[in-house]
């Protein structure tokens, strides 16, 4: 049976930039409504801003890497849904462990807008992460039953 999602909940805790991230976000869950993760990991959410949520609809396991936060405020924001117990919070800065699924939501224009970063620099961050912290075979172990 597909769980029932509440997308006015996803969208509103997406943040500023809810209206371009919600249309894919559901097309995804349509064309895919068995996928399940195990485990996964959101880098750059803060305050005002993060997918939580919509992970959790996929994912058995989330941890929420966040960025220039305070995580007790960002807590606080999603005490409200049934993800804030089930969930491990880490600075996006200390990223470890392996996922299934990694998502980065608007924030590497935010972190690379520094120190003249290029798009070399933005290239080498992403492949440092899919490198050390993409499981093997994580799509393969990805495709489940709800």
């Amino acid at each position: 049976m597909e769980a029932i999602v509440n997308w006015k909940i996803i969208k509103k805790n997406i943040g500023w930039s809810k209206n371009t991230w919600c249309k894919p976000l559901q097309d995804l869950y349509k064309d895919n409504p068995n996928i399940i993760f195990n485990h996964s990991l959101e880098i750059g959410a803060n305050e005002v801003g993060t997918l939580a949520p919509f992970i959790k609809e996929l994912s058995n396991e989330v941890t929420i890497g966040y960025f220039q936060c305070d995580p007790t405020k960002l807590n606080n924001n999603l005490s409200h849904l049934n993800i804030v117990n089930e969930s491990k919070y880490i600075d996006m800065t200390d990223i470890n462990g392996k996922y299934d699924l990694i998502i980065a939501k608007s924030i590497l224009g935010g972190i690379f807008t520094y120190k003249n970063s290029t798009i070399n620099d933005v290239n080498e961050f992403i492949e440092c992460i899919l490198e050390k912290n993409i499981k093997q075979g994580g799509e393969a172990n990805a495709i489940g039953q709800r």
